[in-house]
């Protein structure tokens, strides 16, 4: 009888486990910009390098942008509901675009030497703009600003890159617990020891793709 109630709380440990580690994606507190749900609004990005401490132009940090939302990662998903395009009509800089421009430009990327005074100055981090509460309770928003910090940009390009923007796509970070390997939002920063992964997983790609095909 021991042996049986051992046996199953070994059991229970593991459901118990396995539920927390597919509940990374509760998209909690769900907040993601409006027009990841719809194909006829893409996702249009600028990106900014006009600070005078960064020693790349805007236009080669957009082209870098560029790369990565254009590769195998978000770009495509839930049948093009998630389209990566140059905004502001062949603008490539956010500071340099018109107001009405800006407006449908809801990704922008701004890369500085210091990330305040939106972020703590070290790191890199989402700001959303424009909250509209759904009915649900989640919350979508009209842009997003990624503030990038140089550094990092420099250092390990493509995952500060995605991992930025899948904040702008709903991820939220890990918090090492578990999992660990699981996503782009869970790495070396959150006490993982998978360092700074280049791409999102398949896991982060799943969990985009049932956001965007829902309210």
């Amino acid at each position: 009888m021991k042996s049986f109630k051992f046996l199953l709380f070994l059991l229970c440990l593991f459901l118990v486990s396995a539920s927390a580690a597919s509940a990374h994606f509760s998209y909690s507190p769900q907040r993601h910009i409006t027009s990841t749900h719809s194909s006829d609004v893409k996702e249009y990005f600028c990106v900014d390098a006009t600070d005078s401490n960064v020693p790349i132009s805007t236009v080669d940090a957009y082209k870098a942008v560029k790369e990565v939302l254009y590769s195998k990662n978000y770009d495509g998903l839930a049948n093009n509901k998630i389209y990566f395009i140059q905004g502001g009509a062949g603008e490539t800089a956010c500071k340099n675009m018109t107001s009405e421009q800006l407006s449908s430009t809801p990704f922008r990327y701004y890369i500085q030497d210091s990330t305040k005074p939106l972020c703590d100055g070290t790191s890199s981090c989402v700001v959303r703009y424009g909250e509209v509460k759904q009915s649900d309770g989640h919350s979508h928003y009209d842009y997003g600003v990624a503030t990038l910090r140089y550094k990092t940009f420099t250092n390990v390009r493509d995952y500060i890159v995605n991992h930025e923007t899948g904040h702008l796509l709903g991820l939220p970070d890990g918090n090492g617990s578990n999992d660990c390997p699981g996503s782009i939002m869970h790495s070396k920063d959150y006490g993982c020891s998978n360092g700074y992964p280049s791409d999102p997983t398949q896991k982060d790609l799943d969990a985009v793709t049932t956001e965007a095909n829902s309210n």
